[in-house]
């Protein structure tokens, strides 16, 4: 499904994360940097369905290590994909200098040693608070 608005960016879903904030994923962005640079990982194109909910309800959102030069910030959960056996982490990059917030990337990951939270937690399902500037 495509959202089209005349001389905008046209995205193939717009939905809120739990801090009521819109977030979209642009058809461009999807087929030539998400899918099209990264043609041989596979579980790119297999957690796409996963990637609304994990911005729905994520297990935490937290500033991604250069949010200071770039505005993104990052959602992360665990997905399974039944074609590898696997649950894994699903991390989803999000401009935060867009309206609606853009998905600029995600990627799976089997652990999350690189994920680093240096700029802090911004959301915390289990705890459901929001860091205050």
């Amino acid at each position: 499904m495509s959202l089209e608005q005349p001389g905008k960016r046209t995205y193939m879903w717009v939905t809120k994360n739990p801090l009521g904030e819109e977030v979209a994923v642009a058809n461009e962005t999807y087929e030539t940097h998400i899918i099209g640079d990264h043609p041989d990982d596979k579980a790119r194109e297999l957690v796409n369905l996963h990637v609304k909910g994990v911005i729905e309800e994520p297990r935490y959102i937290y500033y991604d290590q250069k949010h200071e030069e770039n505005k993104r910030i990052r959602y992360i959960d665990y997905v399974s994909l039944e074609e590898y056996n696997k649950i894994q982490s699903l991390v989803v990059v999000v401009d935060t200098d867009r309206e609606p917030n853009e998905i600029v990337t995600w990627s799976v990951k089997s652990n999350t040693r690189q994920e680093k939270i240096n700029g802090g937690v911004i959301y915390d399902s289990r705890k459901n608070t929001r860091k205050s500037n």
